[in-house]
This record gives structure tokens, sequence and C-alpha cells, in this order.
């Protein structure tokens, strides 16, 4: 009974209304039969069973207790309980030991990458200009060539040559003040000049 009554919101649901389509138009039925197809695998998969099993692999967190030995004169069913119940302990120690064996080379794994951090940030060296102060060297440029009338690519090599880099991207984040110090005096100098 659902389907039928979801048959009935098909023309919203696939978004074409096909009432606005002319009766004669040979798109229509292919339409209505899509639509009611959508509405049907709507409805299945509605109505499908989403439970999930319990996972299977899952290691109990509490342990399990070794159960108590029968005496030596116990009967046979005693002894069987008790091999099964031993069966279940030792399968849950050897589900930690496994268990415990993966974390300890996961945790090998980490701390060898760990270790090379040092080495790695070593070897990129000091932090180079942020892009903002990238952008402000580039408008510095600008108008330190306004004020001198020198080319901007002789004052990107003066820069250069002040800071020992082969761009100025490589100037460390550290030395910034030392960037502004210089362009400051460049620009008083050519103030100075004028």
């Amino acid at each position: 009974m659902p389907t039928l009554v979801l048959h009935g919101v098909a023309y919203w649901l696939a978004t074409i209304d096909t009432r606005r389509m002319g009766k004669d138009d040979p798109r229509r039925a292919e339409i209505l039969a899509y639509q009611r197809d959508a509405v049907d695998a709507l409805y299945a998969w509605a109505s499908a069973n989403k439970t999930r099993a319990a996972p299977t692999n899952v290691v109990p967190s509490e342990p399990i207790t070794e159960p108590a030995r029968p005496a030596p004169d116990a009967s046979v069913d005693d002894w069987l309980l008790y091999h099964q119940q031993m069966v279940t302990v030792l399968e849950w120690r050897r589900d930690i030991e496994t268990w415990r064996g993966s974390v300890e080379s996961r945790l090998e794994g980490v701390e060898a990458i760990t270790g090379l951090i040092p080495e790695i940030l070593e070897r990129l060296g000091p932090e180079k200009l942020t892009p903002a102060h990238q952008n402000l060297v580039k408008y510095y440029v600008q108008q330190l060539s306004k004020a001198t009338g020198k080319h901007s690519g002789t004052l990107y090599s003066s820069l250069y040559s002040a800071f020992e880099v082969p761009r100025y991207q490589d100037i460390p984040e550290d030395d910034w003040p030392k960037v502004e110090q210089w362009f400051r005096g460049q620009i008083d100098q050519a103030k100075g000049k004028r």
C-alpha cells in the first residue's frame, strides 16, 4: 500500500512536472516511468533493514577471569565446561596480545616519524617572509621606485644584496623589522637628495 501512496508524489520527487507537458509529448511517458522507478527505489531503500551487526573483531575491555579447575573426580561435563571456558580465556589473551603488538608497532612507527621532525625542520631552515610581508615588499619597491626614479629591478637587486638572498621571498621572517628599516632608510635617503 505505501508504494501506491508514494506514486502520487512522483511529480515533485523527480522535479519534472509532466502536467505542464503536452499530452502527445513522447517524453511524457518516459518521464513518468522514470519517476515511478525513482519512487520505487526510494521506497525499497527506506523499507530495508538498516541495523548493523555488531563487529566480531572487538576485544572485550574487561579481563575474562580464568574458571576454577574442577576436582580430579569431577564429571566429564564439568571438565568439558571448564575447557570451553578456558578456550574463551585463552582466545581473549591471544586477542589482547595481538592488539598490544599492533599498538606497539604503530607507536614505534609514530616515534620514528616524530624523531625525524627536528631534522626536517632543520633542513627547511628558518621561516620565510609571509605572503603579507612579501606583498609589502612589492609595495615598498614601487614606492621607492617612484621616489628615486630607479627601475624596480635595480631596487630588488639592492635588496637581495643587502640581505644576501637570491629572491626577496627567501628573506627570513625574523628579519622583517630589518627589511622595513632598510626601506625606510632608502626612502629617507631619496627624500634627502631632492
